[in-house]
């Protein structure tokens, strides 16, 4: 994993001290080595900075340049399949044993087909001397970044924002992206961030742009996952379960190839426990780090049992709001734009404890739910699909066998999923639209572009989940905290060849009176802990409502109440002081909304004022 920046001038203006402080900015993503190329006279700008997972030689260094001379590569990611994809070029003479110069070969001989037959998580820009181009690509689901934006008529690209921002020389909000996180809850939506002027190339897609005309970008999609989904072929009984045993050890022995030592994150929900069983199957000893909380939010007794009997030396690490709050500010400087909440903030000592034990790269069990219908949302759209069927009290019969909840309360939700309205399923409300500001009138709110509807409401919902709404800002909290300790994550459950399995299995496959992602229970139920397989899938909880009341008070007041939060107009400061007021005297079922202004407020403090 590393940190990847370059550009196209056709004035040939690159400055190259701007450009190598702007590559700085990234040092945290590769410290272990870096170089600035500036090549055609200026005109093209590479840059990388390295953090050495596979070939840990300087010889596998960056930008690199490939066997013909013709190409040069910045490319940031891992590709798993590396050395079966050698085969590919059987006549090429290696020089390296990691995955920049497979690319490269392959790009040489098949050019961008090559994206194709790539299994892992990668963003990459590559240079052509004989067309004077720029092709760039990023993987399918978008777990690693690229960022792009325009200056004077010159392109510019990298892998976190803050370095085209001192590249661009300005940094302007992007209001509707703003009136929509505000109104809707939703980011990380297309190809807009918070940042007018500065885009993102999308999951699954590619760039070709020239060096005699930068400022135009052709832009294609070179993946569908939906299309790959449903071309294959669907199992059922024991064969299903042992296609899933051999797709999930696939998938995870692919990602724990490494040349420095892997960890593992772990919580205690079925996820996390798929993946301590596969992980141990390869890697009978361990390093294991969870995030944990004081009672009621800790989850040390599940993920005890989790990894009972298992090789994995779990470190349990204890959150603490004063800790919390005084790292926000840092964990929102290499977030870039606006990020998910305390979980998110508590990553960071996790991967401190990590950086103490030589850990340099980790997996994480994101995706599952998604793929297999895990959240009870999920299972509730399936339910409301059915009212008024013949189907509706047997499937309701399943709901509360597995989630032990009595009708009234079942209808109840089904009445806020029909209604919707921005409501939780709880019925609780995140977002609170009444303090939406002056500044934010004349803002558009942005739809997301939804795949296809199926007509299965639990998929659509799952689908669209997966490619646009919740993975994508995931995977974006994700990669970037683990980056500000130059730790690479990795998230096997999203390899694509178990995502289009997973997603070709018919809901009612995956939902029934045993739970949701009722294969994988299955599966680990035969394996392990059956308490383990058979709990109710539980929301990944922090004390963030109680410590916005309570131990964050004085931090939440300062920001409601200061001149910057008034003046920006984006939320109505006496209308959100109101609201907070009602919430610390009891009316405090939800606290999203909360955290959406001081966190927007921070965020503008940091990067515009």
């Amino acid at each position: 994993m590393c940190g990847i920046l370059g550009g196209l001038s056709l004035r040939k203006n690159f400055d190259q001290d701007l450009c190598r402080r702007a590559l700085d900015l990234m040092h945290h993503r590769g410290p272990d080595a870096f170089r600035l190329e500036m090549i055609e006279e200026g005109g093209v700008m590479l840059g990388h900075q390295r953090l050495k997972i596979l070939d840990l030689n300087d010889r596998a260094n960056q930008p690199m340049k490939s066997a013909c001379g013709r190409y040069l590569i910045v490319f940031n990611g891992e590709i798993f399949n590396y050395r079966e994809l050698r085969a590919l070029a059987p006549e090429h003479d290696w020089q390296t044993d990691g995955d920049t110069e497979v690319l490269l070969a392959l790009f040489s001989r098949m050019g961008e087909k090559m994206l194709d037959h790539l299994n892992g998580m990668f963003a990459f820009a590559i240079y052509d001397r004989e067309e004077k181009t720029i092709f760039a690509a990023r993987d399918r689901f978008g777990i690693k970044p690229f960022y792009h934006a325009h200056v004077n008529g010159d392109w510019l690209f990298a892998s976190e924002i803050p370095p085209l921002l001192l590249l661009l020389g300005e940094s302007l909000p992007d209001l509707d992206t703003i009136k929509t996180y505000l109104a809707t809850g939703a980011y990380e939506i297309g190809t807009s961030t918070f940042f007018l002027g500065v885009g993102r190339l999308e999951a699954g897609c590619c760039a070709h742009v020239s060096l005699e005309d930068p400022s135009s970008v052709r832009i294609s999609r070179w993946y569908d996952v939906a299309a790959k989904a449903s071309r294959r072929v669907v199992l059922s009984g024991d064969e299903l379960l042992d296609e899933l045993d051999h797709l999930l050890a696939e998938v995870v022995k692919r990602h724990l190839i490494s040349d420095v030592p892997v960890g593992v994150n772990v919580s205690g929900g079925v996820d996390s426990s798929a993946l301590i069983h596969y992980v141990t199957r390869f890697h009978p000893e361990i390093h294991g780090f969870t995030q944990d909380y004081e009672d009621p939010y800790s989850e040390r007794e599940w993920v005890e049992r989790a990894t009972r009997g298992t090789g994995v030396n779990c470190h349990y690490v204890l959150q603490d709001a004063a800790d919390c709050l005084a790292r926000f500010e840092s964990v929102m400087r290499h977030q870039g734009e606006p990020f998910g909440g305390v979980p998110v903030i508590g990553f960071a000592p996790l991967y401190e404890c990590a950086h103490s034990l030589g850990v340099t790269v980790l997996l994480d069990g994101n995706g599952v739910d998604e793929i297999f219908l895990g959240y009870k949302k999920y299972h509730l759209a399936d339910l409301a699909q059915k009212l008024g069927t013949a189907a509706y009290e047997s499937a309701l019969a399943e709901y509360m066998a597995f989630w032990q909840e009595p009708r009234a309360s079942i209808e109840k939700s089904l009445v806020h999923a029909r209604v919707g309205g921005g409501a939780a399923i709880d019925g609780t409300i995140p977002f609170h639209r009444e303090s939406l500001g002056s500044a934010l009138q004349n803002a558009e709110i942005r739809v997301p572009v939804l795949p296809a509807l199926t007509g299965n409401a639990a998929r659509d919902l799952a689908m669209s989940d997966l490619v646009a709404t919740k993975i994508p800002r995931a995977l974006r909290f994700n990669e970037r905290i683990s980056m500000m300790y130059s730790k690479e994550l990795r998230v096997p459950f999203m390899d694509h060849e178990l995502v289009e399995w997973g997603l070709a299995l018919p809901a009612e496959l995956l939902m029934n009176r045993r739970g949701t992602k009722a294969p994988v229970r299955e599966l680990l139920r035969r394996k392990m802990d059956p308490t383990v397989a058979e709990a109710p899938k539980r929301t990944v909880q922090s004390p963030q409502r109680e410590w916005l009341g309570h131990e964050w008070r004085p931090f939440v007041e300062e920001v409601l109440n200061s001149a910057s939060f008034r003046q920006r107009g984006w939320v109505c400061p006496d209308r959100a002081k109101e609201r907070y007021a009602r919430y610390l005297a009891g009316d405090n079922q939800n606290s999203f909304f909360i955290w959406q202004w001081i966190n927007l407020e921070i965020w503008a403090r940091q990067f515009l004022d």
